[in-house]
């Protein structure tokens, strides 16, 4: 989850209302996997920076190629071939392989100094330390703005019209456009978080 209670009150400034309160967790973590699908990404959540994440294993496809563009991950353990019948046919060292992007993380590919991955389904097994990270700043702006304008569409707070003027009293409103506006320039926002799988 990539925002809190806490944050979404801070935007509305406000506390949430009883019924607010009640749908926030699943509001959140809506948006969060939205945002995950959206970025083709995930990271830690927001309320635990520095989490310790044990490596687990996945399988991949082998692709034919030197390089083999993989799930965003932090360290790298093991890589292993498997046959035909999922056995480990092959393990590789730290010195056959570079990890893609070179300086950064998280991590996107494998690429073998020499040979490349057998094309054959289910042919690889990975062990390593998954995830995009630790959430940027930006993500959690993002989430919390959102889930935000979820409440402020959801409540009384807009209407129909703009303004209201009633003997020297004026206000003005948020109209369901004006919301939905700011929601479109927030998801263009996570373009720059994008991971592009071709």
């Amino acid at each position: 989850m990539y925002t809190n209670q806490p944050r979404v009150e801070a935007f509305l400034k406000r506390e949430l209302t009883n019924d607010e309160a009640s749908i926030i967790d699943d509001v959140i973590d809506s948006v969060s996997t939205f945002i995950d699908t959206y970025t083709n990404r995930s990271w830690y959540p927001v309320d635990m920076p520095d989490i310790e994440v044990e490596p687990t294993e996945r399988i991949f496809d082998g692709n034919g190629q030197k390089e083999l563009h993989i799930d965003d991950f932090q360290s790298l353990e093991d890589i292993a071939l498997l046959d035909s019948y999922g056995a480990e046919a092959q393990t590789y060292l730290e010195a056959d392989y570079i990890l893609y992007p070179l300086n950064k993380l998280p991590k996107q590919s494998i690429r073998l100094r020499s040979g490349r991955f057998v094309s054959r389904p289910a042919s690889v097994r990975i062990t390593a330390v998954w995830g995009s990270g630790t959430v940027p700043k930006g993500i959690t702006s993002i989430a919390t703005s959102l889930v935000g304008k979820f409440l402020i569409k959801n409540t009384t707070i807009t209407g129909a019209f703009k303004s209201e003027s009633i003997e020297g009293y004026s206000y003005q409103l948020m109209t369901g456009a004006d919301v939905d506006s700011d929601t479109d320039r927030l998801i263009v926002g996570l373009d720059q978080y994008k991971k592009y799988v071709l």
